[in-house]
């Protein structure tokens, strides 16, 4: 009878599917029918899973990230965005050591103030690990689907060579075109930033060309700064040529479930789907994902979290 419980978020997680894979309401409701699964079960492997990740979550992981963030410091720049994963490794473990600290004083105030931390930390963690979850399986929905057109999204161009990250897209839609029957358009999106010597659409173009792809088959739009104008400005461009049916964005696979949700909201009927990144790279270039979802859905999520926070203090009150 228990198990009826679990039902209920997965009775959403297949409704929202159904409708449109590319919501993230979709992710939250598999992580919830998930957990809620995992906390009924009686099974004593539950239980020892359950202790298992939260020993991978609590000292695995953010020793795993820290590591990460290393290795991104010796092969990338020293950006914000390329050491998320060593903040949140360290921010983890503080807050792994603040809590030890915390239960060893006893003091019941101290500790209900560190129930918050780790409530909002488990919130961000559960939603990462929610979107993570479903990406992989929005990108097993599209393995083999035929496409009209393909919009390989821009990325910076060093002067008018294409990168390597860049030219994962590229070879990804070049394999793509290849292997289908009818022929896809591809649309190289990325306009020239105030460092670029040539637009992004413009090497991207001389790089498809060079692989053996034939010009007639490329369009090229060289204004869009974004991954919004990318998709909005390559719609158009694929209107004004009369290129209907099934469309998708191609990018790296860390970005490709974002570059979904950003067409839902622009009311344009695009898939995306995913090129390899280098294994290194993912972790900070995940987490910037999840970030950017949080952003865009912050109102939400206050309220979720906030609610979470109140039922918690709630608790607190009535012990």
């Amino acid at each position: 009878m228990q198990w009826l419980i679990a039902l209920v978020p997965a009775a959403f997680f297949v409704r929202g599917f159904r409708r449109d894979r590319r919501r993230v309401s979709n992710a939250m409701w598999l992580g919830i029918t998930l957990v809620v699964s995992a906390t009924l079960s009686t099974s004593p492997l539950a239980g020892y899973a359950f202790a298992l990740l939260m020993l991978g979550l609590g000292v695995l992981l953010p020793i795993g990230l820290i590591f990460n963030g290393l290795e991104m410091l010796r092969r990338e720049s020293r950006s914000l965005g390329n050491l998320l994963s060593f903040i949140t490794g360290l921010a983890i473990v503080a807050l792994d050591i603040t809590f030890v600290l915390g239960v060893g004083t006893g003091s019941s105030v101290l500790i209900s103030a560190l129930g918050l931390g780790v409530i909002a930390a488990g919130y961000v963690g559960f939603f990462c690990a929610s979107i993570l979850l479903y990406s992989g399986l929005y990108s097993i929905t599209l393995r083999g689907k035929d496409f009209s057109a393909l919009i390989v999204l821009g990325a910076r161009v060093i002067g008018d060579r294409v990168p390597k990250l860049l030219a994962t897209r590229l070879d990804r839609g070049a394999r793509i075109y290849l292997t289908q029957q009818a022929k896809p358009t591809l649309v190289v999106s990325g306009g020239q930033g105030d460092d670029e010597v040539t637009s992004e659409a413009a090497a991207m173009r001389k790089y498809l060309i060079h692989i053996g792809i034939p010009d007639t088959a490329i369009l090229a739009e060289d204004k869009s700064t974004t991954t919004e104008e990318n998709l909005r400005f390559s719609a158009e461009l694929l209107a004004r040529h009369n290129t209907g049916g099934s469309i998708a964005a191609v990018t790296n696979n860390y970005h490709a479930f974002r570059a979904a949700v950003i067409a839902r909201r622009l009311g344009l009927p695009f898939d995306a789907v995913g090129a390899p990144t280098a294994s290194y790279y993912l972790p900070s270039a995940f987490l910037r994902e999840c970030i950017a979802l949080l952003r865009e859905n912050k109102i939400a999520h206050a309220l979720i979290c906030g609610s979470i926070i109140g039922l918690y203090l709630l608790m607190l009150y009535m012990a």
